[in-house]
This record gives C-alpha cells, sequence and structure tokens, in this order.
C-alpha cells in the first residue's frame, strides 16, 4: 500500500470508527433510558400498590367502627359498607406483576380481611337472626330479630375485632416490604 492509498482510507476509517461509536454511544443511551423508565415505573407501581393497600385498610377501619355503631341500632352505615368489597384482587394482582417480594405480605393481609369478613358475616348473622352464609344475601333487608343472640353477637364482635387488628398487623407488615422494595430499586439501604 502506497502513502496515496492510505491518506485516502483515513477519512474512510474516521467515518467508519465515528458512525461505531455513534452506534455504542447510541445504544448506551437507550439502555440508561430504559433501565430508568423501568425503575421508574417499577416506582409508580409500587406507589399504587401502597395506595391500593391503604385504601383496603380504610375499608377495614370503616366497617370496624360501622360494626360498633350497629350495635346501638345504627346498621345502615354497617350493611352499605359490608356490601362493598376492598380491592384485595387489584392488590394481588399489582404485586404479581410488579414486585413478586411483595407477594407473601399481601397474601397475608388479602388473607386477613377476608376473615374479617367472614366474621362481620358471623356478626351480623347474630345480630340479625341469620345464619352466616345466608347473610351476605340478606344484607339487602336486614331486620334485628328477637330470636338474634346478643351474647353469639357480642362473641362474634370480638373476633371482627381480632381479625380487624390482623389487618393492621399484615397492612403494616406490607407497607414495611413496600419500604424496603423501594430502598431497593433507588439503592438506599435498608433501615
Amino acid at each position: 500500500m502506497d502513502g496515496d492509498t492510505a491518506k485516502s482510507l483515513v477519512p474512510l476509517l474516521g467515518a467508519v470508527t465515528g458512525g461505531a461509536l455513534a452506534i455504542l454511544g447510541g445504544l448506551l443511551v437507550s439502555r440508561i433510558t430504559s433501565r430508568r423508565e423501568r425503575r421508574r415505573i417499577h416506582l409508580e407501581k409500587l406507589e399504587e400498590i401502597h395506595s391500593v393497600a391503604t385504601e383496603i385498610l380504610a375499608w377495614s377501619e370503616n366497617n370496624w367502627t360501622a360494626m360498633i355503631a350497629a350495635t346501638a341500632n345504627k346498621w345502615e352505615r354497617a350493611i352499605d359498607l359490608m356490601k362493598e368489597r376492598p380491592p384485595t384482587e387489584q392488590l394481588s394482582v399489582l404485586t404479581s406483576m410488579y414486585d413478586r417480594s411483595l407477594k407473601a405480605p399481601t397474601a397475608r393481609l388479602v388473607d386477613s380481611v377476608d376473615e374479617q369478613r367472614s366474621a362481620q358475616l358471623t356478626f351480623y348473622g347474630a345480630m340479625y337472626g341469620m345464619i352466616p352464609d345466608d347473610a351476605e344475601k340478606k344484607l339487602l333487608t336486614p331486620e334485628p330479630k328477637e330470636t338474634a343472640s346478643r351474647e353469639a353477637a357480642s362473641d362474634a364482635m370480638d373476633l371482627v375485632g381480632d381479625k380487624h387488628q390482623l389487618v393492621i398487623e399484615n397492612y403494616e407488615k406490607l407497607e414495611e416490604a413496600i419500604v424496603e422494595a423501594v430502598h431497593r430499586e433507588v439503592k438506599l439501604p435498608v433501615s
């Protein structure tokens, strides 16, 4: 190869090298951008999971308060709240899709909400003289019955209180797991 040929290849080699560096730089920027985007979405979904879990806790607290009012024959609000379903399925789906490390604490929270709801049906069954399996169907037109057992209602009320406390504990555990997941995502030390 003579000197003229080598000189003519310099611009070509410069262009090829520059193109290769531009492609590599573009890939690196794209990779960093997609990593940031995934991180942003994950953090948003963790926030949404927390929001839904908070809705579930509010459902539990509202139902517990309404049950206390129901013992004073102010059962309308309690019955209306009982008809509402907490967003437990939404929470389970979000957890399964976006952060499997939250699956166990989510399952515990969902189970405790189901247990509270079941105990509430038992309470209404005792208060209004319905059997628990039939209570949900009869929530539309409850009427206190003379045959209702105040002792059974009191026992059911205690059980609901215990289940409500379990919901609170499981919510707090899920909240701690969410904080740990956020810390892992943003690379903060977990306290």
